[in-house]
């Protein structure tokens, strides 16, 4: 067993939970994801290993939703704090 696999079932053993076998090969390889994903017109963000606990804690996922697990987000969680609703420089509203 590879120091990964290892890695990624004391991630699973902390949050009480299997992932999809498809996640733990995307794990393995790519490992995160920041990207601009044209079907969907948004900004994916998938998170590294390493992150997961720290961000599912910070939010407190875990009590909120139990059982599920925060692997990542999207550019309006990613950008919000910075940008509120407003998206570019031609929209003059906040909505």
């Amino acid at each position: 067993m590879s120091a990964h696999d290892k890695r990624v079932m004391q991630v699973e053993r902390h949050f009480g939970v299997r992932f999809p076998q498809d996640y733990r090969d995307f794990l393995g390889g790519t490992g995160s994801l920041r990207q601009f994903v044209a079907p969907a017109d948004d900004f994916l963000v998938i998170d590294a290993l390493d992150e997961l606990i720290g961000i599912n804690e910070a939010g407190e996922f875990q009590k909120r939703f139990p059982g599920a697990v925060v692997i990542g987000g999207s550019a309006l969680l990613e950008h919000f704090p910075r940008t509120g609703w407003k998206w570019d420089d031609t929209d003059p509203s906040p909505f």
